[in-house]
């Protein structure tokens, strides 16, 4: 990053004018340029990598320009020529329900009965709007008064008695009726929706066992595209936080095993294996046990087992019989990575798919 590339400048025009009498400046910033390529080509491998090393490693100690570095770095631009060696890793670890929550969690739309307050405006029947004659009826109201009613009012006699039956709401008069519109609140249950955050289930793959043949056959360019693939299950275990694990295999009874992790730890010892030649017999009876056994644990019992070999060994039956059975009990796949020209009839004994490719010697 920028902050680390400035750290870098800085200590490289300090020792420049410490060491001026012996070295010039100019040789300090191309020493200092050396660097950050590195630095930038290391980045490209692990996403992490110059937030760690910015932390945690000192940078004036040469380890940038340690061989470690330099071997991943090459394997690295390797892998691009290799397409395929992603994508195999990619497939590696059967599926499984991830035990760990989405950062962005999911909105679920629900819907549930509520009750609310409804304004509707309704139209009624009232003989207080008076649109249309419907009739005669007896009341007391003199505007709609027949004029009949009118000769008893206009008599002197006959005046009293239109006084009592007015009173007793008795004067024939005209039945109107009419509409009114009146808003009238209900109480009605609808289905409202709402949301809220939802659990999903996240498939993610499970960890990956690497069973790498660092026999002398080996060496040359199988050797190369071994530590590459190596390289690659690594990195992308990190990306994909799963785990990553490294039985390296020669003779009877020779295995180097290594926690594939992106940690200072980790990384120093995955750097001393990258500086190692292959040499040896070949012996996959150990390896094997020892990861079949590891399937046991509730961490590994999801992974699965690449073999990266030039399929130069034999198998014996007990071995093949141990595979099979971890194949039924815990539907383990074991995956072969053929990388030579070797037809290998042992790795196929033990490996279903086997990845063969034609073109290795290119590189």
């Amino acid at each position: 990053d920028t902050e680390t590339l400035e750290q870098l400048h800085k200590k490289a025009l300090r020792l420049a004018g410490k060491n001026a009498a012996d070295v010039t400046s100019e040789q300090f910033l191309q020493d200092w340029q050396e660097r950050a390529q590195i630095w930038h080509e290391l980045a490209k491998v692990f996403d992490e990598l110059a937030g760690l090393l910015g932390r945690g490693w000192d940078l004036s100690q040469g380890v940038l320009a340690s061989q470690g570095w330099l071997e991943m770095v090459r394997l690295r631009k390797l892998l691009e020529q290799i397409p395929q060696l992603k994508e195999l890793v990619r497939t590696l670890g059967k599926m499984q329900i991830s035990t760990e929550e989405d950062t962005i969690p999911v909105m679920a739309q629900l819907f549930e009965p509520v009750k609310r307050l409804i304004e509707e405006l309704k139209e009624i029947q009232s003989p207080l709007a008076p649109m249309e004659t419907r009739g005669i009826t007896r009341s007391d109201d003199i505007s709609r008064m027949l004029p009949s009613e009118l000769v008893f009012l206009g008599h002197p006699q006959l005046k009293m008695l239109w006084h009592a039956r007015r009173a007793e709401k008795a004067l024939l008069t005209y039945r109107v009726e009419g509409v009114l519109s009146e808003h009238v609140l209900t109480e009605n249950e609808i289905l409202e929706s709402k949301q809220q955050p939802d659990k999903k289930e996240r498939l993610e793959r499970g960890p990956i066992i690497v069973c790498l043949d660092t026999s002398g056959s080996m060496q040359g360019t199988p050797e190369r595209v071994a530590k590459a693939l190596t390289l690659e299950a690594m990195r992308v275990a990190h990306q994909e936080k799963r785990a990553c694990y490294l039985y390296a295999f020669s003779g009877p009874e020779q295995v180097i095993e290594h926690q594939l992790e992106l940690t200072e730890h980790g990384l120093t010892e995955f750097m001393a294996f990258l500086i190692q030649s292959f040499h040896g017999g070949t012996d996959i009876q150990a390896p094997l046990e020892k990861a079949v056994a590891k399937l046991d644990t509730s961490e590994w019992k999801r992974a699965d087992i690449m073999i990266v070999t030039d399929g130069e060994f034999s198998v014996p039956a007990n071995i093949v019989e141990l595979i099979n059975k971890a194949k039924e009990k815990d539907k383990l796949r074991v995956h072969g990575v053929l990388v030579g020209g070797w037809n290998s009839s042992a790795i196929e004994k033990l490996c279903n798919p086997v990845h063969r490719f034609s073109d290795w010697q290119v590189f």
